[in-house]
């Protein structure tokens, strides 16, 4: 069996409010570490944690910035890939020089 071809992501959210415990983003973080040979980062955030495992699988991964933080209270994480990039950045008016940053 080969090294897994995905990243990967995962969060944990505790409905009651109580604060995620860091052994329990350790042990997520851990089992990820096959999907995530090339980075991986957390992000905790009162009752909800976040990891990233990247697995660095075409050129535009070595932009990946996941998890990620918008306005200090929204937090993304995206699982997937864009094969269309230059007909996006034209749909959405932004060139694909810009596309990598």
């Amino acid at each position: 069996m080969g090294a897994p071809s995905v990243s990967g992501i995962a969060a944990i959210l505790n409905l009651d409010g109580s604060p995620v415990s860091p052994s329990e983003v350790e042990r997520m973080a851990n089992a990820l570490k096959p999907y995530g040979p090339d980075r991986q980062k957390t992000l905790m955030r009162g009752n909800a944690a976040f990891v990233f495992c990247l697995h660095e699988l075409t050129p535009e991964d070595r932009f990946e910035r996941q998890p990620l933080l918008l306005a200090n209270r929204l937090v993304i994480l995206f699982d997937g890939r864009i094969d269309n990039r230059s007909e996006l950045s034209d749909a959405i008016g932004i060139a694909v020089s810009d596309m990598h940053s």
